[in-house]
């Protein structure tokens, strides 16, 4: 299964798997190869400050729909959404 099948199952079912990311993001020519890494920075607002050692602070969790919409943008995707603007499907 390519990349946009993998998301678009993913999307439908509101269940998002952070290695597909991962990969996704290496596959891209992303530089940060420490999986561990990656996730931090996914799923966190990792802020440097500047402080003794360049300290990284976590300033809350990253705004997940933002994420949702660069993909679906990336993938040329349509979603349906229902009147309130509530996620129904992938739209194929």
């Amino acid at each position: 299964m390519d990349y946009k099948q993998q998301y678009i199952k993913m999307r439908n079912e509101g269940k998002y798997d952070i290695n597909f990311f991962y990969h996704y993001y290496i596959s891209q020519g992303g530089q940060m190869t420490d999986p561990h890494e990656f996730t931090q920075n996914f799923l966190n607002k990792l802020v440097q400050h500047p402080m003794m050692h360049g300290m990284m602070i976590n300033e809350g969790e990253r705004d997940k729909e933002a994420i949702k919409s660069h993909m679906d943008s990336v993938f040329g995707l349509t979603i349906l959404m229902d009147k309130e603007g509530k996620f129904i499907k992938v739209v194929v």
